[in-house]
C-alpha cells in the first residue's frame, strides 16, 4: 500500500530544506575528510582524531613528516572542507534562528538543544499526520522500516549519548530508561 504524501508547507518546509542542505555539506565535509585519511594511509600515516578539526590544521600539517605531494593534496583538500564547515555553519544558524512555539517544550527534554529541536521539528512537524506512536517511530527511522528519516535516528542517538553522560538530576528518568534498553 503506498504511503500517502503529507504537502509541507511554510516555515517547516524552510526548516526541512535546510536541515537536509546542511546535512548534505556536512556529508561531503566528512567525505573530503575521510579522502584525506586515505591518502595519509596509502604513506603509513595515521592522522590524529581531531587532526583536521578547526583552524589548527595547517600548524599540525606543518609538523607532520608527509610527502610533498601530500602536503599540497592536504592543503588543497583542506580549502574545500573548511569553506565547506563555514556553509554548514552559516545553515546552521539560520535553523537555529527559526522559531517554533513547539522548540522550547523540546529544549525542555535533557540533551535536546536548538538545533536538535528543530531537526526533530522538521522531520516531524503535524503529529495529526500520524495514526499512532508506532507511525511516529516508522517515520523517524526509530524503528526498521522502509519509510525513514535517517537526520532524526542521527539526532535521537546524538542526544541518547549526550544524556547518558549528563550529571544533572533532571536526565536520570532518560538515563534509566536507556539502560533498560542497553540490557
Amino acid at each position: 500500500m503506498p504511503r500517502a504524501v503529507h504537502v509541507v508547507e511554510g516555515r517547516t518546509r524552510e526548516l526541512r530544506e535546510l536541515v537536509r542542505a546542511r546535512q548534505q555539506l556536512q556529508r561531503k565535509r566528512v567525505a573530503l575528510i575521510n579522502t584525506i585519511r586515505g591518502y595519509v594511509q596509502q604513506e603509513d600515516h595515521r592522522l590524529p582524531e581531531k587532526f583536521l578539526a578547526g583552524p589548527t590544521w595547517a600548524a599540525k600539517l606543518e609538523r607532520l613528516s608527509v610527502s610533498a605531494p601530500l602536503r599540497l593534496i592536504i592543503e588543497t583538500f583542506m580549502t574545500s572542507i573548511d569553506a565547506l564547515a563555514a556553509a554548514e555553519q552559516r545553515l546552521t544558524m539560520r535553523v537555529q534562528a527559526i522559531q517554533d512555539s513547539r522548540c522550547p517544550l523540546l529544549e525542555s527534554i535533557p540533551a535536546i538543544g536548538p538545533l536538535s529541536a528543530r531537526v526533530l521539528l522538521s522531520a516531524l512537524d503535524d503529529a495529526q499526520r500520524f495514526d499512532d506512536q508506532k507511525a511516529v517511530a516508522n517515520d523517524g527511522a526509530l524503528a526498521p522500516t522502509i519509510y525513514q528519516s535517517g537526520e532524526v535516528r542521527r539526532v535521537v542517538l546524538q542526544c541518547a549519548h549526550t544524556v547518558v553522560r549528563m550529571k544533572s538530576h533532571g536526565a536520570k528518568p532518560l538515563q534509566q530508561f536507556f539502560a533498560r534498553i542497553a540490557r
